[in-house]
């Protein structure tokens, strides 16, 4: 650590953070900047370290894009410190919009055709005193700026764009099933799947959704099976090779969260997390209806 005048900069590797301190509570921001960085670091020995531009898509796309996306891109924010991940975040769909403009997005790319079909959508740009601002066109109704557009769409609208634009190699996505039904769901993974062999994106995400993780691994297992795919109408560019993924669940300890590395082979990976749930909804429902057809016949 060296102080210069009231300017403290903290030093980790290669990396450095420089702030200007006024308060106490300069300092702990700073440091709290510097466990993202040592976090960071952390995940990428799970998940691989590459080299490349970021796209963070957090969780809570929707509201974001509803409460701050209409500020000017170059405004500064307030609270910005407490709202750092939601700010960047902005400021990433505001760089999307533009490259969108520019013809910088694949636009073309099948899955996101089909995707916005199921969607029932279209994304465009109009410019608003010359800066690009997103809008979303149904195919009935007239066009909507994407903040006013359903949550389904503010949640995705982002993560297609960074999925397929050619600046960002990085994707972090929470949860990219957001407030989308089971169809869009699956049309979402394929795309992914395409980002990743068409792009040579990186993807990582979380998810929570029995039908993205069920999509995932008829993607993996369609790759090993080519002519099964062609006729299930999958290009060799939506589906994923076994050598691609890497899954982890992550399961309540007494004291703790462990991560637990799961083998993916060229059926998919393990999903008993949410076969049980489902199990458990199906046993649920016999005994429901079974006592339901009972009454029934008493009557």
């Amino acid at each position: 650590m060296e102080i210069i005048h009231r300017t403290l900069v903290v030093k980790y590797g290669k990396n450095a953070i420089t702030r200007y301190i006024e308060s106490p509570a300069d300092i702990q921001l700073l440091m709290l900047g510097l466990l993202n960085i040592i976090f960071a670091h952390a995940f990428m020995s799970l998940a691989g370290s590459m080299q490349g531009e970021e796209a963070l898509l957090v969780d809570g796309r929707a509201g974001i894009i509803r409460t701050l996306l209409r500020t000017h891109p170059g405004h500064v924010y307030i609270a910005r410190e407490a709202l750092e991940a939601d700010v960047n975040f902005v400021s990433l769909v505001h760089r999307l919009t533009y490259d969108l403009d520019e013809g910088k997005i694949d636009s073309e790319a099948p899955p996101f055709k089909m995707l916005m079909d199921e969607l029932s959508c279209w994304l465009e740009v109009e410019k608003r005193l010359g800066i690009p601002m997103l809008y979303v066109r149904p195919w009935l109704g007239p066009r909507i700026p994407v903040d006013r557009a359903p949550s389904g769409l503010r949640e995705t609208a982002p993560v297609l764009l960074s999925l397929l634009s050619r600046d960002f190699s990085i994707i972090y996505i929470e949860e990219p099933e957001a407030h989308l039904h089971p169809r869009a769901i699956r049309y979402l993974a394929r795309l992914i799947a395409y980002a990743i062999n068409k792009h040579g994106k990186f993807v990582r995400l979380t998810t929570h959704s029995d039908v993205f993780v069920c999509q995932l691994n008829n993607l993996i297992a369609l790759s090993s099976v080519p002519d099964v795919a062609e006729e299930r109408g999958y290009t060799a560019e939506e589906v994923l090779r076994q050598a691609l993924v890497r899954a982890y669940l992550l399961k309540r300890a007494d004291d703790c969260v462990k991560v637990v590395e799961l083998t993916v082979t060229k059926e998919g990976f393990d999903e008993t997390a949410f076969e049980e749930v489902a199990k458990e909804l199906l046993e649920e429902r016999s005994e429901a209806l079974g006592a339901l057809y009972a009454k029934k016949e008493e009557i």
